[in-house]
C-alpha cells in the first residue's frame, strides 16, 4: 500500500506549520507491524509520503519522538529494524534514530550526523501480543 497526504488542516491559522521532516525506513517487519507504523504516521505526522513499501517521509515530530514511538512496534527481536533520519534545513544539525546492530549503524552515526559513534543507547520496548486488527496501537 502506498499513499501520500497533504498537510493536515489546521484550525488555528496563527499556528506555524512544522517544517521538520524525517525519513523512516524499516526492514524485516511483518504486515501487522507495517499497519501499526502506518497508523502511527497517520496520527502523528502533519503530512507524509509513502510510495515505497517500507519507507515514509514525514513532516512534523522529532527524530527522538519517532524513534521512541517506533521502538514500541519494532523491537529488533526478530531482525526487524528501523532508521529515522532528519532532513535538516541548511545549517541545521543532522540527527538519526536507529534500531540496528552496531555493525550496521556506524557509518550513519559518524558520517551522516558528523558525530562520534555511540553504541546502542536507545532502550526498546515490546508490544504485548499486538493484534492485526488493532486500530489504535498502544502508544
Amino acid at each position: 500500500m502506498t499513499e501520500s497526504t497533504p498537510a493536515k488542516a489546521n484550525g488555528d491559522a496563527t499556528q506555524k506549520k512544522n517544517d521538520s521532516f524525517a525519513v523512516i525506513m524499516v526492514e524485516g517487519i511483518d504486515e501487522t507491524q507495517r499497519r501499526l507504523v502506518q497508523s502511527l504516521v497517520k496520527r502523528k505526522a502533519e503530512s507524509w509520503w509513502h510510495e515505497l513499501l517500507d519507507v515514509w517521509i514525514v513532516q512534523g515530530g522529532s527524530v527522538r519522538d519517532w524513534t521512541n514511538d517506533l521502538s514500541i512496534i519494532i523491537t529488533g527481536a526478530t531482525k526487524d529494524y528501523f532508521v529515522v533520519l532528519s532532513l535538516p534545513a541548511e545549517n541545521m544539525e543532522r540527527r538519526v534514530g536507529l534500531l540496528l546492530p552496531s555493525s550496521r549503524k556506524e557509518w550513519l552515526s559518524q558520517v551522516y550526523t558528523r558525530r562520534k559513534f555511540l553504541p546502542d543507547t536507545v532502550a526498546t520496548r515490546k508490544i504485548a501480543n499486538p493484534s492485526p486488527s488493532d486500530e489504535d496501537p498502544p502508544f
